[in-house]
């Protein structure tokens, strides 16, 4: 007989009991998002999904829409004729904290050919996304043009 793999998902620290039923409704929000890894026996931390429970709580996902045409729109007409490498690519970067060394390892590829990966992107994108404060807002918008999170509404807990 094998072993029983046991998930949960944890919701964020909170402050007294008076925010027990938030971070109880975070940790819900958390576990109906789909599963972005095969790991089984693990717990789900709200707090490493902050931008995808911010995402959760848009009303309309017109207005998501908008966000990310306006945030990614060449690239997303790019890869539609081409494919989503270089969507994947940036994500891969953006996750690796902008560290081109340990974003290069993930996608098995040599650090001058994500350099100039990027630059296409960049281009795509109308510049250096870390001249102006865009890092944080093309982030936000990468993660929702990938399908995560599947757009829900936040599940209320108690009345």
């Amino acid at each position: 007989m094998s072993g029983l793999s046991v998930e949960c998902c944890a919701g964020p620290s909170a402050e007294g009991i008076w925010r027990a039923q938030w971070s109880l409704a975070e940790a819900l929000v958390v576990e109906s998002f789909p599963e972005s890894t095969l790991d089984q026996g693990r717990v789900r931390d709200a707090s490493d999904h902050a931008l995808e429970r911010l995402a959760a709580k848009f009303g309309h996902r017109e207005d998501l829409d908008h966000f990310i045409t306006e945030q990614l729109g060449n690239l997303l007409q790019y890869e539609d004729q081409r494919g989503n490498v270089r969507l994947a690519t940036l994500l891969v970067w953006l996750d690796a904290g902008c560290n081109t060394t340990n974003a290069a390892h993930q996608l098995y590829l040599e650090r001058q050919t994500l350099h100039k990966r990027l630059a296409r992107i960049f281009a795509l994108l109308g510049g250096d996304l870390h001249e102006g404060g865009r890092l944080l807002r093309v982030h936000l918008a990468r993660w929702l043009a990938m399908g995560r999170p599947q757009h829900v509404r936040t599940p209320r807990v108690g009345t």
